[in-house]
């Protein structure tokens, strides 16, 4: 894969525009922190968050990445309250601590998303029903009247299926309050390449209220500035979408694409769009690049671009949900060693 290994900066690109966690004179980042690092068994991918000011409540899924015996198959999701400056972290506890009853029955739960929506908390997250089921991975709903309390599931007999497997939903709510439900949908071997899509939703979260449109093509997002598909064996996918309205009217999509289990081969990727609920993301993609050389990264906040936080997780060497703060300015690679 490509690495940018320069600095970017262009007008328009806001939150996913720069990691502006402490720029040092030499141009470069401090080291990003570090709030919860599992013992050497587990991993803690697609976290998520939801700010407040200078504090955040984040939620990742707990998941055996090696022989963990009876608890192999089990992926919760934990919640965790943060204080920004300083990565201060408390464990909240399981916010979803039951399976949502379907069937076929869910396996696992794993890549929440929350927001406040309608008065309520609204969770979205994957949920797996096994591979001999006709639909393996779909997206569910939970919703919590605090967002202290545990997350119930709502509607669980009829989670959102298709005939590919649904993963990573996100949830956004546009400044003009029109809350949606962003997901990828898997590829097909052989015939298709993931792709991420976009819905409006009813004004409680919990409904469609509008038909899904591809927001973003796989062949669209591995156009972008410093990525390069030559070494990804056809095993890329794109997805883990993330939105966030800019200070010009227009949104920052960020995504994911790689290959998850693979660190040199996972990044994320941003693009500007004017409009959303469009096929604008895929329309501009070649203006995109590349941000962070680890995918697996969500923005905490919907409509403040120049206080957004990132959260994402590192599968190796070592696992743990990890945070930048994004701004305007441009984004610094330090993976080439031109950093300190």
């Amino acid at each position: 894969m490509g690495k940018l290994g320069r600095r970017h900066s262009r007008r328009g690109l806001s939150v996913v525009g720069a990691l502006v966690l402490a720029l040092m004179a030499s141009g470069c980042l401090e080291a990003p922190t570090t709030i919860f690092t599992p013992n050497s068994k587990w991993d803690v991918p697609d976290p998520a968050a939801y700010q407040f000011f200078t504090a955040a409540v984040v939620w990742g899924t707990t998941s055996c990445k090696t022989a963990c015996g009876p608890k192999s198959t089990i992926f919760n999701i934990p919640s965790y309250e943060v204080t920004l400056d300083n990565g201060a972290a408390s464990w909240e506890g399981d916010a979803l601590p039951a399976l949502p009853l379907t069937s076929p029955a869910t396996i696992a739960t794993w890549g929440p998303a929350v927001r406040d929506i309608g008065g309520q908390w609204v969770m979205v997250y994957s949920e797996y029903h096994g591979p001999a089921s006709s639909t393996p991975n779909c997206i569910g709903w939970a919703t919590a009247p605090l967002l202290s309390a545990t997350f119930t599931p709502y509607n669980q007999a009829n989670p959102f299926c298709g005939p590919v497997g649904f993963l990573d939903p996100s949830l956004f709510v546009a400044p003009d309050g029109i809350p949606y439900l962003l997901w990828s949908e898997e590829p097909i071997p052989a015939a298709r390449n993931s792709a991420i899509y976009i819905a409006p939703l009813t004004p409680n979260g919990l409904s469609f209220n509008g038909p899904p449109v591809e927001m973003l093509s796989f062949a669209s997002a591995a156009s972008i500035n410093g990525y390069c598909t030559c070494d990804e064996g056809g095993n890329a996918e794109l997805e883990n979408p993330s939105l966030t309205a800019d200070d010009y009217n227009g949104y920052d999509l960020t995504f994911s694409l790689g290959t998850w289990y693979d660190p040199g081969d996972y990044i994320t990727g941003s693009i500007a769009c004017p409009t959303i609920y469009s096929s604008d993301c895929s329309t501009y993609a070649s203006q995109g690049f590349q941000i962070m050389s680890n995918g697996s990264a969500s923005v905490a906040t919907d409509n403040t671009p120049n206080l957004n936080w990132m959260f994402y997780d590192v599968y190796k060497p070592s696992s743990g949900i990890r945070y930048d703060q994004f701004g305007e300015t441009g984004e610094v690679d330090c993976d080439n060693g031109a950093c300190p």
